[in-house]
């Protein structure tokens, strides 16, 4: 226990260890109101955080929450808490998760590519119930597990490439090894369709088998 002169107001305070202003901003405050003056006063002016620099305070809500108008590096200026700037959760305008998902979605230049569209027919069979098969795939809880193409295109893309080289990209297609798993890394392969008829008539086969015992 000790006294302590709180840096916003000067006045003097004595608080024992145990009481909640014991381990709040290492006890510099009075008072929990002290503590949200002086974060208002602070000036971050011309600060930069991530993509955003600071222009100027804007308001402090009813919970003491304060707000500062930023610009963000592509133009945009937005009002943001300022806690969540300075704490790293808000780092752009919004730009640049927009960034983010315009990555995550590009095909980088493949979107007339025969493996992109292969990839498009995943996922049609699997989520698009007017699709004319879907309910082979879709329809039987068949499910694509990759999220989005730069996934399929890092698990997928070199055994593509492999057999186009041994059958030629017009003869192949992409083939479930599991007919009851889902499309991923560890249940899919490229196949001509000879090889997927013959997969066919296997299954069939045992199908017809397993009904017989």
């Amino acid at each position: 226990m000790e006294f302590k002169k709180c840096i916003k107001c000067g006045k003097i305070f004595f608080k024992p260890d145990y009481e909640w202003i014991g381990t709040f901003n290492n006890r510099k405050y009075c008072s929990l109101a002290c503590c949200h003056k002086d974060k208002k006063s602070e000036d971050i002016s011309g600060k930069k955080f991530g993509k955003l620099t600071a222009m100027k305070f804007v308001k402090s809500d009813k919970n003491n929450t304060i707000y500062w108008l930023f610009r963000c590096d592509c133009g945009n200026e937005k009002i943001c808490k300022k806690g969540s700037v300075k704490a790293g959760y808000i780092t752009s305008c919004g730009c640049f998760h927009s960034e983010r998902v315009i990555e995550r979605l590009t095909t980088h230049g493949q979107t007339n590519t025969g493996f992109y569209q292969r990839f498009m027919g995943i996922l049609r069979r699997c989520n698009n119930q007017k699709t004319w098969n879907y309910n082979r795939y879709g329809g039987r809880g068949i499910k694509c597990l990759w999220s989005d193409f730069i996934e399929f295109k890092r698990d997928m893309y070199d055994s593509f490439l492999e057999a186009c080289r041994l059958y030629g990209e017009r003869y192949i297609s992409i083939d479930r090894i599991d007919n009851d798993g889902n499309y991923c890394k560890a249940n899919c392969r490229w196949v001509t369709a000879k090889m997927q008829a013959g997969n066919r008539r296997k299954r069939l086969t045992f199908i017809k088998r397993k009904h017989k015992h």
